[in-house]
């Protein structure tokens, strides 16, 4: 009888948590594909097509953009978008310590895998956000 009992829990257990390590994952993977995107549009508003990147360079590039707006609001709104991808990998880095919590074995490891390429991406947000504070410097 308590052989049968410790079964269904068991049966019923797994289930149910291996649901929670999919959602975790999934919630995480979207959050760092969105934080990975926003990182990869901001370095093309400011790099693509120039050859040498001065900051005179990106400026240009970013008044240029558009008759409606400056290169100094060109640079905020880029500001902006890395504080978003900022709160991204945040959310990213919850669900995947999550992952880690609810799942098991290889899944585990993944979610540690994921939590290292987090710390690469925040660090490279933060090179980009770093280089964006000193071209507001000079708005």
């Amino acid at each position: 009888m308590l052989q049968r009992l410790a079964l269904l829990l068991i049966l019923f257990v797994i289930p149910q948590q291996s649901h929670a390590c999919e959602r975790a994952f999934r919630s995480g993977l979207a959050s760092f594909a969105d934080a990975d995107r926003r990182l990869r549009d901001t370095e093309r508003a400011l790099y693509s097509g120039l050859g040498w990147a001065s900051r005179s360079a990106v400026l240009d590039r970013l008044e240029a953009l558009s008759a409606r707006t400056t290169a100094c609001q060109e640079v905020d709104a880029q500001i902006d978008n890395l504080i978003r991808a900022a709160r991204q990998l945040t959310r990213a880095e919850q669900n995947f310590r999550l992952a880690r919590t609810l799942c098991i074995l290889e899944n585990q490891t993944r979610a540690d895998q994921n939590l290292e390429a987090l710390t690469d991406t925040a660090r490279a947000v933060q090179v980009q956000r770093d280089y964006l504070d000193t071209l507001r410097d000079r708005c």
